[in-house]
């Protein structure tokens, strides 16, 4: 019984958090950024990896999912961002009528 209550509070945290992210995402920027949701996968995905294959425990998991979705998002960025960016940069400020002054 205390595991169940326990894994419905991690999961209502986790819910909790992503929710937050997005709700702050889109009232920033009015735009919905799906790339939250995907690096929130991609942590769960590496979390029921390790617990299931390899055994660790789930408050081990739990920074060892951050610091996985961490590694993959700066990889991401370097790979591929880092080469669009200067494009897509000039390409907003073309089509907002270039910089204000």
């Amino acid at each position: 019984m205390l595991t169940i209550l326990f894994d419905g509070i991690a999961y209502g945290m986790l819910l909790f958090i992503l929710a937050v992210g997005l709700a702050v995402t889109m009232g920033l920027m009015n735009f919905i950024n799906l790339a939250h949701g995907a690096f929130a996968m991609v942590g769960g995905y590496i979390t029921v990896l390790l617990m299931q294959k390899f055994d660790v425990p789930f408050l081990l998991c739990l920074p060892l999912a951050f610091l996985g979705s961490a590694l993959l998002g700066a990889a991401q960025r370097v790979l591929s961002l880092d080469e669009i960016a200067p494009a897509l940069i000039e390409a907003a400020t073309v089509v907002a009528g270039g910089p204000r002054r």
